[in-house]
């Protein structure tokens, strides 16, 4: 059972290492948020390359409503 904790815990970090090389690899002006044309613009070469129609604006504008914790229109790392 303690294994097992220590796995999930080494997995947790690493999924967080990887969230946040990704997070950064979006937030071209560094930041540190990505405002709502950094997701709108890897949001359109995600749909591009999986080949689904790319998100509205107003899709955009309800996935920030949802990202953006503290409604300051960044969604934060």
């Amino acid at each position: 059972m303690f294994e097992n904790l220590l796995v999930s815990l080494s997995m947790k970090g690493s999924m967080r290492q990887i969230t946040d090389l990704a997070f950064d690899s979006i937030d071209v002006d560094g930041s540190g948020g990505l405002d709502q044309s950094e997701l709108e613009d890897i949001m359109l070469i995600v749909a591009k390359q999986i080949g689904v129609v790319p998100p509205t604006s107003e899709d955009l504008q309800n996935i920030m409503m949802q990202l953006d914790d503290d409604y300051d229109g960044i969604v934060s790392k």
